[in-house]
């Protein structure tokens, strides 16, 4: 154990340098504002590098030093319910009645933690576990509601609350063994499937929470995007193809004082690609590798983070997102995921049909900022 802590430590301080040394070397690079093919080519594998670097940053800084041969400290199965392993590799298909074989606590666990631990959606919105079709509630239609009395006369009644319903949706996967894996009783299939299944859903979870259109999916933050009430406000660079300082300035700007507190600033990484490259007045990098703070990455002093499914830098895309996304964003998970073994419709393998119920919505669009490419 203590030489495992002492390989995380050195690995942490290379790590460092590394980073270190190749934001210098691509700053130099960026301030040779050169087209020269080989200065260009250059300056693109040095911002790939620093992808890599900061990704394994993250990993650190969020303590998933990376040694596989831990294993996960799980609970053990309900008392009295059949055994997961025993069920999956019998040899006869069995039919379950209603939803399907409720999921070991093993695998549950093992999901919710990969999904916890890997989404950077989950890891700032605000995530709810029930056990009914749909997850109501009352929420503040405005931002003030409560009203100062004279201490001998009360109030009038206040108004301003809405009733929001956000309904679950199944996500279906169908991960496929074969035979020879099921037979093979060295392996856990319990690890193993729950890992394939939190790989699967984690894609689509994340491609619905930002671009879902609520049809038969979770309403993603995207499709807020526009103006007036009920909308969530879109702030434009000022330049009709690329992102400009000003457009971040006033992105960050325009968020309210209440939402700022734990507020995130949300990227692909072609786009943060391009961000590296701007500096302020003061020829200042905006952009700042977190390992070196011993925090995330930031960009004008506020987190950034990194989500493939934002759309990249082109004219008239929504390039990111900024807010609050704990009081922006609710995901309703459902307590219960449901399983069936099907060793008949993809043979040679077996397939495992799996069904996850999940829900997602903006409840409050003035907690979130969208920067668009646009005059």
């Amino acid at each position: 154990m203590h030489n495992y802590y002492y390989l995380v430590m050195q690995n942490t301080k290379d790590l460092i340098d590394q980073t270190g040394q190749a934001y210098q070397e691509f700053k130099a690079t960026n301030d040779q504002n050169s087209t020269d093919p080989l200065v260009v080519d250059k300056l693109n594998k040095l911002n790939n590098s620093l992808n890599s670097l900061s990704s394994k940053a993250a990993n650190v800084l969020n303590g998933q030093a990376v040694n596989q041969g831990i294993k996960i400290a799980v609970p053990n199965l309900v008392d009295g319910q059949k055994s997961f392993s025993d069920y999956a590799r019998s040899a006869d298909f069995i039919s379950m009645n209603g939803d399907g074989y409720p999921m070991s606590n093993k695998i549950s666990t093992i999901i919710t933690a990969y999904l916890n631990e890997n989404s950077i959606f989950r890891q700032y919105a605000n995530a709810v576990s029930i056990s009914r079709e749909s997850f109501e509630f009352v929420k503040n239609k405005q931002d003030v509601t409560a009203q100062w009395s004279d201490g001998t006369t009360a109030p009038d009644s206040i108004e301003g609350y809405a009733k929001i319903n956000i309904p679950l949706n199944d996500l279906i996967a169908q991960p496929k063994v074969t035979q020879k894996l099921l037979d093979d009783v060295q392996i856990d299939l319990e690890a193993w499937l729950a890992r394939e299944l939190g790989q699967i859903f984690l894609a689509q979870e994340n491609e619905a929470f930002v671009n879902g259109n609520g049809v038969n999916k979770p309403k993603g933050i995207l499709s807020y995007a526009g103006s007036g009430t009920g909308f969530i406000e879109t702030v434009k660079t000022g330049d009709a193809s690329k992102i400009t300082v000003d457009g971040l300035i006033n992105l960050i700007y325009s968020l309210s004082d209440v939402y700022s507190n734990n507020a995130v600033l949300m990227m692909n990484k072609t786009t943060v690609q391009e961000v590296r490259k701007l500096k302020d007045s003061n020829g200042q990098y905006l952009w700042m590798p977190g390992i070196l703070s011993g925090q995330c990455d930031t960009l004008m002093g506020v987190d950034l983070k990194t989500m493939s499914n934002i759309p990249g830098v082109a004219a008239g895309n929504i390039c990111a997102l900024y807010g609050n996304l704990e009081k922006a964003y609710i995901i309703a998970d459902h307590d219960n995921i449901a399983i069936q073994k099907d060793p008949f419709s993809s043979k040679p393998f077996v397939s495992f049909y799996c069904t996850k119920r999940v829900g997602g919505d903006v409840i409050n669009t003035k907690a979130m900022k969208l920067l668009k490419i646009s005059v």
